[in-house]
């Protein structure tokens, strides 16, 4: 029904969110609760399972039509089950992109008419250069600061079997950053700035990671030179007791 390459119109039942942040190619479990929600839910039942997610936008607080992202994600719902809080559990996977213009309600249910928005390549030189580097962080780096919430993000990224567009999702969903930022990715269609954007994001991590080792070392060697003045102070007052005693 929905691809990463085809570009639909179409109409879903549209659950709103704060967090996480999804993105195609990814398969995410979260609860929901409260009754819109559910409804929301069982609203996808009738297409298949299908419905839109759109992240809320902290920036704009107004009204509906500027509270969320217009740029949205399809989702297709693989488990839903009742958590022991009277929510649900869920887990789904993002399909694709697309651009929200219009809300139609539907009765307790609101409608998201939207376009499928399918990723696109601006500098395949450029991306294959960057998946390089990217390579060459994860390869080099990654015992000491490991910026991704995968096990071994260098078989990921040398990986032959997968293209460039799922790579770029995978790792930017990966990446261990808030979701404000992460909603960078969400907005983004082009495949060649995702992955421009993920190499930023490592060195910046990088950066901060060795700040914060020479802090740290700093702290510690203060530490020890207080403590091996207090220490010597203490020596110099006991031998100056027991010279006087």
């Amino acid at each position: 029904m929905f691809n990463s390459v085809d570009k639909i119109t179409a109409q879903l039942p549209v659950l709103f969110l704060e967090q996480p942040v999804p993105l195609p190619y990814n398969e995410y479990r979260f609860g929901v609760k409260g009754s819109k929600h559910l409804l929301v839910l069982k609203a996808a039942e009738q297409y298949k399972n299908h419905m839109v997610i759109m992240i809320k936008d902290k920036e704009h607080s107004t009204d509906l039509e500027t509270k969320y992202y217009t740029t949205a994600i399809v989702v297709q719902i693989l488990l839903n089950m009742t958590s022991p809080n009277e929510g649900r559990k869920i887990k789904v996977k993002a399909i694709v992109r697309c651009n929200v213009q219009r809300f139609i309600d539907d009765g307790p249910v609101k409608l998201a008419e939207f376009t499928t928005m399918p990723s696109i390549m601006s500098d395949l030189d450029r991306a294959n250069a960057a998946r390089e580097l990217i390579r060459q962080e994860t390869k080099e780096g990654i015992n000491k600061n490991n910026p991704f919430d995968l096990a071994d993000p260098k078989e990921l990224v040398e990986s032959q079997m997968i293209s460039l567009d799922e790579l770029s999702e995978v790792l930017a969903s990966a990446l261990r950053i808030s979701a404000k930022e992460k909603t960078n990715y969400l907005v983004e269609i082009d495949i060649t700035k995702r992955l421009l954007m993920i190499l930023e994001d490592i060195h910046k991590q990088n950066y901060y990671q060795t700040l914060e080792d020479e802090i740290d070392a700093e702290v510690r060697r203060s530490i020890n030179e207080s403590q091996k003045e207090f220490y010597l102070r203490e020596k110099n007052e006991s031998y100056s007791k027991w010279i006087r005693w």
